[in-house]
């Protein structure tokens, strides 16, 4: 009972010198606060699925066939044009979301304090201790199925975020149960009262939102590559895409990749060929086989910009989106043996094994949704007269922005098979399909020269 007397003391002493602050110095970070919380736990799933499609699809398309010659008597170049398909599974598309909760104890309560050398008890941050009560709040009203929350949300891949949607009734009598709220003076339960009144504004409830996706039902890509071989049974590969403008849910991307494949078979049979380009060769192997490794690297910014929507040509609504930018670079591995057998000097089929390693690393900024935004008074806008304010001098909107850094990881195993078309001397058509977490078909031509 000493501890509970202690924490009420304690809440008193930083909540009443506050009396005479607005609401949105409290609700303001407050809601800041509990939006990072939310988001923080569900960035990796709401990230993952999209790592297994640029895994999969990145790691497409390096070889069309297992020979390399042994010795060439002029190097030979080969441009590639690489173009992948794969189509998204609902299973990719959504994930079951993780409400950040907490449940009051006490020693949590109490380390919101520190005693002064005057034997007084002093805050050490009032946003905190009230986003723990919020916490607490939430806990209480999950447990009694007062506040639900929906039990999936978008990936990136998917379409619309989960909404926690928080009456301020709701609030009320939940900050009423609160284990410390019959302990505490008149005026400080007047002023948790008051910040938990968001009907005073004619809102009514706080909406905390995760991320919308990209609404994607499949995914199509083109990556151009150059071969350059070959030394000692060796050959460069070279991939290279400039920065460019995916549209909004993507953003600007960069990329480009170097590898290395080597052939094995050579140790096992003589190869005579001297012209990689030369089709009839004087001794065909019982099948090629080769060793492969590249190194892969991607950049990636989105900005995701509020949106102004009109609805019946009367009036607008904003979408409940949070204002951000999406900046990350990608690490991408991979180690293949691929074999390839010969059947007639214009058609070959194709196999092999892959193992795929990508990291990312990257940096989330941003602001509270939107809609959050117009519930508490940060913006404001008029439906009535379709007149869009947001940018008026007295709501200025969130200039706060939040930072989360991402560090994510995926591993995977790939099998391909697949079958190349020689059309003349220079040209190859081919076409094969990888079994892996995000299966891709991919396709493309060969130019030799």
């Amino acid at each position: 009972m000493k501890k509970v007397f202690i924490t009420a003391i304690l809440l008193a002493i930083c909540i009443a010198p506050l009396l005479s602050l607005p609401n949105n110095e409290y609700v303001v970070p407050l809601c800041r606060n509990f939006t990072k919380e939310l988001f923080e736990p569900n960035a990796e799933p709401f990230l993952s699925p999209t790592l297994s499609v640029v895994n999969a699809t990145t790691n497409s398309g390096f070889y069309h066939s297992a020979y390399v010659p042994a010795k060439v008597d002029k190097p030979y170049f080969r441009i590639t044009l690489n173009l992948f398909y794969g189509p998204i599974s609902n299973s990719m598309k959504t994930f079951s979301p993780t409400i950040p909760s907490k449940e009051f104890n006490m020693m949590d309560a109490l380390r919101f304090g520190e005693y002064t050398s005057g034997g007084i008890i002093r805050i050490k941050d009032t946003v905190a201790l009230l986003n723990y009560m919020f916490l607490n709040l939430i806990d209480m009203g999950m447990k009694d199925g007062s506040i639900q929350f929906p039990k999936e949300s978008a990936t990136l891949l998917g379409n619309e975020g989960a909404v926690l949607y928080v009456q301020d009734s709701v609030l009320q009598m939940l900050l009423h149960k609160h284990p410390l709220y019959p302990l505490l003076p008149n005026d400080a339960k007047q002023l948790l009262d008051s910040l938990l009144d968001i009907n005073s504004s004619g809102r009514g409830f706080l909406g905390f939102t995760l991320p919308e996706g990209g609404r994607l039902n499949s995914i199509l890509a083109g990556v151009p590559q150059l071969e350059i071989g070959s030394l000692f049974g060796t050959e460069l590969l070279v991939r290279f895409i400039p920065k460019i403008n995916f549209g909004e849910y993507i953003g600007d991307f960069s990329f480009w990749g170097v590898g290395l494949k080597h052939s094995i078979s050579q140790y096992f049979y003589e190869d005579k060929n001297r012209d990689a380009n030369n089709r009839n060769k004087d001794n065909v192997a019982p099948f090629d086989l080769s060793v492969q490794a590249v190194y892969q690297r991607t950049s990636l910014v989105n900005a995701n910009k509020i949106k102004v929507i009109r609805k019946d040509g009367l009036s607008t609504a904003i979408e409940n989106i949070t204002q951000s930018v999406l900046s990350s670079n990608a690490n991408i591995y991979c180690f293949n043996v691929n074999a390839s057998k010969q059947i007639t000097n214009w058609f070959e089929i194709y196999t092999g094994l892959s193992y795929e390693l990508l990291n990312i690393d990257g940096k989330y900024e941003y602001y509270l949704p939107i809609s959050l935004q117009y519930q508490i008074g940060l913006v404001d806008y008029n439906l009535e007269n379709d007149i869009n304010t947001i940018e008026a001098p007295e709501y200025p909107g969130d200039q706060d922005p939040q930072t989360t850094n991402i560090s994510l990881s995926q591993s995977q195993f790939k099998f391909t098979f697949g079958a190349a078309a020689t059309l003349g001397r220079r040209v190859t058509l081919f076409l094969d399909y990888s079994i892996t977490n995000f299966p891709v078909l991919s396709t493309g031509l060969q130019v030799r020269f």
